[in-house]
């Protein structure tokens, strides 16, 4: 997983709009590794827009009450293509919704991305899997949009580990390397020694910026 530098992460389930039957048609060249470079792009690709999960004031199980503190509502996206020889080429990137209180600590703000390159191999899984995405990612500041008080934070690079599972009609399911659920999307699977493509999200969550007390 990625590190980050927030210390409270409110985690919610909420459902992504990917994999619907008329997003399943995924040709590998339609996916060029490169970032749309605007948060709002993602409304459409995914339904999401930055207000489920509500991170108004941040909830958490030490903190019923709610933290009342700048923070944001953030989702991880991606796409990976891959080549006949396994190697892959991608990007994942962080969608910022900042909360408003945010917005009045740093009048500047706004819905952003935090872009990390991907590179790596897949294989065949010979487990309960369809693929293993072994990547390295590397911090894109050239097409992440948040500011630089906000990604100098984030991590420079990490490698990670994803499986990959394909289900009816190119529907995908993206785990961590521990087995849990990370992201759902779709995209193209046309068999080992093939190239492939998927694209995906995950879930919302709620992040705290800084450090906060509960209100009492």
């Amino acid at each position: 997983m990625r590190p980050t530098f927030v210390p409270f992460l409110a985690l919610f389930a909420v459902a992504c709009n990917g994999g619907s039957e008329s997003d399943t048609n995924v040709d590998p060249g339609d996916i060029d590794c490169e970032v749309d470079g605007a948060a709002s792009a993602y409304t459409a690709l995914w339904g999401i827009d930055g207000t489920e999960p509500d991170c108004e004031v941040i909830v958490t199980d030490d903190c019923p009450q709610g933290y009342h503190v700048a923070g944001n509502t953030r989702f991880y996206v991606g796409e990976v293509t891959w080549d006949a020889d396994g190697a892959v080429c991608g990007y994942e990137a962080k969608v910022v919704y900042p909360n408003a209180q945010w917005h009045t600590d740093t009048p500047d703000v706004d819905d952003c991305l935090v872009v990390w390159s991907l590179s790596g191999t897949v294989t065949p899984d010979t487990g309960s899997y369809t693929y293993t995405l072994t990547m390295h990612a590397a911090l894109d500041s050239g097409q992440s949009t948040c500011l630089s008080e906000y990604t100098q934070f984030e991590a420079s690079s990490y490698d990670v580990v994803y499986h990959l599972t394909f289900g009816t009609d190119d529907v995908s399911t993206v785990f961590f390397e521990s087995g849990n659920p990370f992201a759902n999307g779709f995209g193209t699977d046309n068999g080992p020694d093939a190239a492939g493509a998927v694209t995906y999200a995950s879930a919302g969550g709620c992040e705290i910026l800084g450090s906060a007390d509960c209100p009492i």
